[in-house]
């Protein structure tokens, strides 16, 4: 089963390029591209909990991601 890659569907549904992705969840441009090439969601508290309210925001289950 291919990976759900989370990062890059929430960044696109809002519109973000990468470097605005970064800037809203507070964290670096290599993390966000990191995450996206390797379909992962964020380990850094305070940057997944930023993560999360986003794709909650852009209307984004991340219910699947830890399947």
């Amino acid at each position: 089963m291919e990976k759900r890659n989370i990062m890059r569907e929430v960044r696109e549904k809002i519109g973000y390029t990468q470097e605005q992705m970064a800037r809203e969840i507070k964290c670096s441009l290599s993390t966000v591209t990191r995450c996206e090439r390797m379909a992962l969601v964020p380990h850094n508290e305070a940057v997944a909990t930023n993560f999360r309210k986003l794709a909650n925001k852009a209307g984004v289950s991340l219910e699947a991601v830890t399947q």
